[in-house]
């Protein structure tokens, strides 16, 4: 376990909401929370894909530049070794390194990485989970700094995990690990925790945000990863439920779909924290995480998407969460203050809704559900998500935000995406209007 420190812990005395030092460390180009992968450099996107025909996990790396209408977009395709489900994939560009995150048979959970210009696996890889512990059911991928863990060298990996049985809150193997970049050798840190369905992890100070279907009606999960404790913020704008948390690492606001517990299938409701100042009073649980200023200090979103909405993510750069309907083609884009608040009002917020055209195959757009795979491109204001039916979908953020009816404008019937390739089934062209929509064929589609 690492290093204790006071029973009281001011999160701005450690650099949490101090937007300069934050961007200025992260370069405003790491993502909190990761379930596909980007290479920037390269524009290669990681997209976990399932399993191959002898149930080996299979990684397609995408390449974003190439046009999926005339060039099968799948420069390679990563096979694990061993019969697991790829649930999330994270690019560490420090090392040039491809984290996947695995493992949902009951057998254990897996770290496997990859170096990215072999796409080989590097020495010791798959590492284990901790005994008892498989991949969280929505797996995930946060990056945090070593200084926090006095290893300056590198960084450390946050996944979320669930017990080898039930994958049930309360259990010992249900919470965080963490693993040493620096010292590919296994799992370093552990902490108990409810069953974590989405994370989202500030790089500059450990802090965590924890959304779990168990989170008790007005609380959320808040992980301490510089203690290892695993804290619970109260907050009565929360609903129960808790089913996605996006954190915007400069300003610390985390943005929390909690739409479910409303009993709709059509609309959403978002949670906005101001995390901002908060205080974590004591280092092992049960532990808690106070808001700074009056509380709530919160602001609450009422039916923001047309749909339940679920994985979501923040743009560090554009200080905007990008949220995506729950195996809908429902989208919402909120806008979020750009420097630290010390109370979050809500005139600060605003929000847009679109929804995805129809994919090449003429089918409505359905994003993968349980796990979800959507991330940001910070370098480009471009997010990404996986489909049901075996496509990438490319969205333009900039074009989301302000001309969001754009993003439904159907796919051209003038070409087939993918057909001078092999991709058969299709009826329109891999991208609308102005490509503010580019649909990726993954390998199942093409030869």
């Amino acid at each position: 376990m690492v290093a204790s420190v006071a029973a009281l812990l001011t999160l701005s005395a450690i650099g949490c909401g101090n937007g300069n030092n934050s961007s200025a460390a992260l370069g405003g180009t790491i993502v909190p929370g990761s379930s596909i992968a980007i290479d920037s450099a390269r524009d290669f996107a990681y997209v976990p894909n399932g399993f191959n025909s002898s149930g080996y996990g299979i990684v397609d790396v995408v390449n974003l530049a190439a046009d999926p209408n005339k060039i099968n977009p799948v420069k390679a395709i990563i096979t694990l070794s061993h019969k697991d489900f790829p649930l999330a994939t994270l690019y560490y560009a420090k090392k040039d390194l491809v984290l996947i995150v695995s493992g949902q048979s009951g057998a254990g959970g897996y770290l496997d990485v990859f170096n990215a210009k072999t796409l080989q696996p590097v020495a010791g890889s798959p590492f284990s989970y901790a005994s008892g512990s498989q991949a969280g059911n929505d797996g995930q991928i946060g990056l945090v700094s070593g200084k926090l863990f006095n290893d300056p060298k590198d960084d450390f990996a946050i996944v979320n995990e669930c017990d080898n049985a039930t994958c049930s809150s309360g259990n010992v193997g249900t919470g965080f690990e963490a693993f040493d970049l620096n010292n590919l050798s296994g799992h370093s840190v552990t902490s108990q925790a409810n069953y974590p369905e989405f994370m989202a992890a500030n790089y500059q100070t450990g802090l965590v945000v924890d959304a779990s279907d168990d989170d008790s009606p007005g609380q959320i999960g808040v992980f301490n990863s510089v203690t290892g404790a695993a804290c619970v913020l109260s907050d009565s704008n929360l609903e129960s439920d808790n089913d996605s948390a996006a954190l915007d690492p400069a300003t610390d606001i985390a943005v929390v779909s909690d739409g479910e517990s409303n009993n709709s299938s059509t609309t959403s409701d978002v949670t906005i924290l101001n995390l901002n100042g908060g205080r974590f009073s004591g280092n092992t649980a049960p532990c808690t995480f106070t808001e700074s200023g009056t509380t709530p200090n919160s602001v609450r979103l009422s039916a923001v998407g047309t749909t339940v909405l679920e994985g979501g993510v923040v743009n560090p750069r554009t200080h905007q969460a990008f949220l995506v309907g729950d195996s809908k083609p429902g989208l919402a884009l909120i806008s979020l203050p750009k420097k630290p608040v010390a109370q979050l009002t809500a005139s600060m917020v605003s929000a847009v809704k679109a929804t995805m055209p129809n994919d090449p195959t003429g089918t409505v757009s359905s994003p993968q559900a349980a796990p979800y795979w959507q991330t940001i491109d910070p370098s480009d204001n471009k997010a990404y998500v996986g489909l049901e039916d075996g496509f990438l979908v490319r969205i333009d953020l900039a074009t989301l935000a302000k001309h969001p009816s754009a993003i439904s404008n159907p796919l051209p019937t003038t070409s087939k995406c993918g057909s001078s390739y092999g991709v058969t089934g299709t009826t329109a062209g891999c991208s609308n209007s102005g490509n503010a929509v580019v649909f990726y064929p993954l390998s199942g589609r093409a030869p």
